[in-house]
């Protein structure tokens, strides 16, 4: 209610009967007719960074001081991006994954709620996952409307729940079942939850206000990672990551959105507003003059120079990203306030010269580089007759077969007039390659320059330069040339994915180094040894893994590391080559000439059908099919492990696996014989006891005719057992799988292991929840992965009680726990052997005679 409308407070009656004001009524000194801004800025941004985006920047220009006479108060809140968190795990996943995007649009959307009243105008700007958000916002404000509430925790039920209605529409387009299972079940426990604290699920609110400005920077995906296939894939077929709704909503008064001409991340591949439908709104049977109008202006989407951050702000020389800030003050008009020195200030930084930058460099390079051509974002109608011939690869085939889940295309391309300014005078030889034969030209505000076309040619306005890229055969030919200089993108592209390949081979080098690990034949001359054990005193744990196996592998490092130089040398002398030609190219279509070159044999093989269709097929399907199925069986696979090792922590204690002697083991005495062991029993009672802290040697010696250690199936395995990786290439995979489920997973595959169990007279008291621990030993024979004639472990025993041993194996969640070890044809075990146990601490002098092994030399 308005203050207007309180009780008189001189009446003391009815000021008691009046009822409590409700916290979302208006605020006492509230003025009618405010203007509420919201801003969501980019991933890893916020107002604490020392480089701004366009988003703070047009934040910090709103003059917020007292009102003038007969202007709108302005109310603003500024919410930093994903990836901001003071939590630097949340942090980096918040900036890898997009989470954490869910609570910023929560919070713009409640500061709305709080503040909102009618006659208020609501506006919203975002870049990058910000965009994302606003734009989810405006949806959200059109669609949910203003939640009422009671008090704060009250308007943080009931928001969320208007955000959860939003979001259900939101499906995947494969297994909609298990989608709806999970939102059901979410449900059904959302409604117990409010059960118990008495917070019933709010009904959709009455007042639904529109959005009188959205501006946004370069919208990108808000959730997913740098494999935009994984995202698909997870979009697709296990659930919706994407935007809920590419259609601008119909309440949404204006909006405006500046993209990036010249980013070449593929993961950053641009979502755009559906212009299609906005020719249908106005193109309506029902619609008058006013509303074709509305619908026909009421959206622009132009295109700037520069890479993501180039447009939307945020790298430390900034000239250039004011550019699009000045283009979306001039859009806002006299909607809102600034303060005139920011405002002023901002338009003398404007600088369309400004340095571009790389937002592939440094560790961007393993971005997948793919450049945004633009053809491939227009709709079919456009009359571009190149368009469908090369952009099959970037056009997802799914568009427009599923109606509630449309996919944003352009009707026409809008470049503003400072990148034809960039190009024309040459100061560092622009030339892009991604814009279509035809396109729009937005001017400007103020007044231009003239254009320099070449080298030693006569300036020309821009209005000239304009009119000799509209004529047809100019466009034309320029388009032809711009193709065929996509050979050079192909050849940087195939230069990626082999740099990508090698580096993926040495990241996966602790995995087969042991394979391949080289044993020169050298002596106390080789100083690399030396070099080798120096530069080890400073590399951190975690890359200890990946320092071995240089260490071990340190030619192939060396070999891999020259051909990734000299691939990166070529792909920057391709990139050299591609601006020549694009530069001689639009230098020459500025002076209206330029003739029709014939298609290349590289480009007649690039836009052939076959090719066209196959990587299409594998982009935009097999690889999303098989990254979606997988991760969906790792939601069966995630419990299933979980399940496999609780369940194993009680089997362990349990009789199951290994079972307690029914009378008191006897202590060690000298050394102990087990005279015949089996690999395909589960476990391996000595029947004897050890003592805590003293230290034990286990000797295990082959017998029979098995060869020198165990046998998985019909693979080999050494007595110390083996990793899933020194199996055979063909059984690798299954191995891997079948790790977690392993009785003890760090350990190797049928590795000797100790078990421990307390004497039966110990079991009950307070150390009853200890009753078994099972240790790995320290091997002493051999010392690496080659057959020996024997093993030898040391361990030391953590408590007195029954030794027990066995070799380390999967044992399913149900079913029988010997399956693996002598349940199958296929996986069971083979092998015999003796086992020596000796305690070193008594019997220290007698270090191998006790157990009768020969010619045992200490690693």
């Amino acid at each position: 209610m308005e203050f207007s409308r309180r009780q008189n407070k001189t009446d003391m009656d009815e000021a008691a009967a009046a009822p409590e004001l409700r916290a979302d009524a208006p605020a006492p000194f509230h003025t009618s007719g405010k203007a509420i801004i919201v801003f969501s800025d980019g991933t890893g941004n916020s107002s604490g960074k020392l480089f701004k985006t366009n988003v703070f920047r047009l934040y910090q220009a709103l003059d917020l001081g007292l009102d003038p006479a007969g202007q709108r108060t302005q109310i603003a809140y500024y919410d930093n991006g994903v990836g901001t968190s003071s939590v630097k795990l949340i942090a980096i996943l918040g900036g890898i994954f997009g989470f954490g995007l869910r609570r910023n649009l929560l919070h713009l959307y409640r500061f709305i709620c709080r503040n909102y009243n009618d006659g208020d105008k609501i506006y919203a700007f975002g870049f990058s996952r910000g965009a994302f958000t606003v734009r989810l916002l405006a949806s959200l404000v059109c669609e949910q409307g203003i939640v009422p509430y009671e008090d704060e925790r009250e308007l943080n039920y009931n928001s969320a729940d208007a955000l959860y209605r939003f979001l259900d529409k939101n499906r995947p387009d494969i297994f909609t079942g298990w989608w709806q299972l999970c939102r059901g079940l979410r449900l059904l426990v959302r409604k117990g939850w409010r059960m118990l604290v008495r917070r019933p699920m709010n009904v959709p609110s009455t007042a639904r206000p529109g959005i009188e400005f959205l501006g946004v920077w370069d919208t990108v995906a808000a959730y997913g990672g740098p494999i935009s296939e994984i995202t698909r894939g997870i979009d697709k077929y296990v659930w919706p990551l994407t935007m809920t709704d590419y259609e601008l909503n119909p309440k949404v008064r204006t909006a405006r959105h500046a993209l990036a001409l010249d980013d070449e991340r593929d993961s950053f591949w641009p979502l755009l507003w559906d212009e299609v439908n906005e020719d249908r709104r106005a193109n309506a049977p029902d619609a008058d003059d006013a509303m074709r109008l509305h619908f026909r202006t009421r959206l622009k989407q132009v295109w700037f120079s520069g890479m993501h951050s180039d447009v939307g702000g945020g790298y430390p020389d900034e000239s250039l990203s004011y550019v699009s800030l000045v283009w979306m003050m001039d859009e806002i008009g006299d909607r809102l306030r600034f303060v005139a020195d920011e405002a002023r200030r901002i338009r003398q930084f404007a600088n369309p010269f400004g340095p571009m930058h790389d937002s592939r460099q440094g560790l961007g390079v393993y971005y997948r580089y793919q450049p945004r051509k633009i053809s491939a974002l227009l709709h079919r109608s456009v009359d571009d007759v190149l368009q469908f011939a090369n952009t099959s690869i970037l056009r997802d085939p799914t568009i427009g077969e599923k109606r509630h889940r449309p996919q944003g295309l352009l009707l026409s391309c809008k470049v503003h007039e400072s990148v034809l300014e960039r190009i024309g005078n040459g100061t560092d030889n622009y030339a892009p390659i991604v814009l279509p034969r035809d396109f729009d030209v937005v001017r400007a505000a103020g007044p231009t320059g003239p254009v320099e076309a070449q080298s030693g040619a006569p300036a020309i306005s821009l209005d000239q330069a304009i009119a000799n890229l509209r004529s047809p055969g100019v466009a034309q030919a320029r388009a032809e040339r711009q193709e065929n200089a996509w050979d050079d993108v192909w050849r940087r592209r195939a230069g990626y994915f082999a740099v990508l390949g090698l580096s993926m081979l040495l990241i996966a080098a602790p995995l087969y180094m042991h394979r391949f690990a080289i044993k020169p034949d050298t002596d106390a001359r080789w100083v690399v040894d030396t070099l080798f054990a120096w530069i080890g005193n400073f590399v951190p744990g975690f890359a200890s893994p990946w320092y071995g196996a240089f260490r071990e592998l340190y030619p192939l490092f060396l070999v891999v590391g020259l051909l990734i130089l000299l691939i990166q040398f070529f792909m920057t002398a391709q990139s050299h080559k591609l601006s020549d030609r694009l530069r001689i190219a639009w230098w020459e279509a500025f002076q209206g000439q330029g003739g029709t070159p014939q298609p290349t044999r590289l480009r007649s093989i690039r836009n052939s059908r076959i090719y066209q269709r196959a990587l299409q097929c594998l982009k935009w399907q097999i690889m999303p099919f098989l990254f979606g199925v997988g991760i969906l069986a790792l939601f069966l696979y995630i419990p299933a492990i979980i399940w496999s090792q609780v369940s194993l922590s009680f089997r362990e204690r349990s009789d199951q696996l290994c079972a307690s002697t029914s009378t008191l083991p006897a202590p060690l005495q000298g050394a102990h014989y087990i005279q015949q062991v089996s690999a395909d029993q589960k476990c391996w009672p000595s029947g004897i006891s050890v003592t805590r802290d003293h230290r034990y040697r286990v000797t295990i010696k082959p017998l029979g005719r098995n060869g020198p250690g165990w046998q998985d199936g019909s693979h080999p395995v050494p007595l110390q057992g083996q990793s899933s990786f020194d199996f055979p290439l063909q059984i690798q995979p299954l191995m891997v799988a079948g790790t977690p489920f392993r009785r003890v997973y760090p350990a190797r595959w049928l590795e000797p292991l100790v078990e421990v169990r307390m004497m039966p007279q110990a079991k009950k008291g307070e150390d009853a929840r200890a009753r078994i621990t099972i240790e790995r030993m320290a091997s002493l024979v051999p010392a690496k992965n080659v057959p020996a004639p024997f093993y030898a472990g040391e361990f030391t025993a953590p408590m007195d009680g029954e030794l027990m041993l066995f070799l380390n194996d999967a044992v399913l969640p149900v079913g029988s726990s010997d399956f693996f070890y002598n349940g199958s044809d296929i996986s069971r075990n083979a092998g015999t052997a003796r086992i020596c146990i000796e305690d070193t601490d008594t019997h220290f002098t007698q270090r191998t005679a006790g157990c009768g092994i020969d010619n045992w030399v200490p690693d």
